[in-house]
């Protein structure tokens, strides 16, 4: 039985340490002086490390591209109001926006600062799942010793 319960305990902590897919998101702000900010994370919120940035006009040339900062941005320039795709690469994931001309035309009227990028932290089910089976585990390694103890002092009677 305890080498059972040992086994369970084992195969349930090495499932707790797999590696999980994240989806990738990102989006972008226009900002003053013909600027735009392109900002991406994974759903935990954490910023794809090593990421590369595409900016691609609607003929296939690149306008801009480099990787993103620590923080998971990247801002580039435009001289022209033109339909632009940004492309996210973050090796096993990508992500791709698409930004319209008409959202780098200059608006009539002053310049309205940027809305601040919020980002949403989702608790997905399997993460709840996860820490739920890493507790029972534990339970269950602390009920295996305690009866162990019982076990070893049961037999030493005479």
């Amino acid at each position: 039985m305890r080498g059972r319960v040992v086994t369970l305990i084992v195969a349930l902590l090495a499932g707790a340490g797999t590696a999980r897919a994240h989806n990738l998101n990102g989006e972008y702000r226009v900002l003053p002086g013909k600027t735009v900010r392109v900002e991406s994370w994974f759903e935990t919120g954490e910023a794809p490390k090593s990421a590369q940035v595409q900016v691609i006009r609607a003929n296939g040339e690149v306008l801009a591209q480099g990787g993103l900062s620590s923080q998971g941005m990247f801002v580039f320039r435009y001289e022209e109001p033109e339909a632009l795709d940004v492309v996210i690469d973050a090796r096993d994931h990508r992500k791709k926006l698409a930004i319209a001309a008409g959202e780098l035309a200059p608006a009539e009227g002053a310049e309205k600062a940027p809305a601040p990028v919020e980002r949403a932290s989702s608790v997905a089910a399997k993460d709840v799942l996860l820490g739920a089976t890493f507790l029972l585990a534990l339970a269950a390694f602390a009920l295996s010793r305690k009866n162990a103890r019982r076990l070893k002092a049961f037999e030493a009677r005479p």
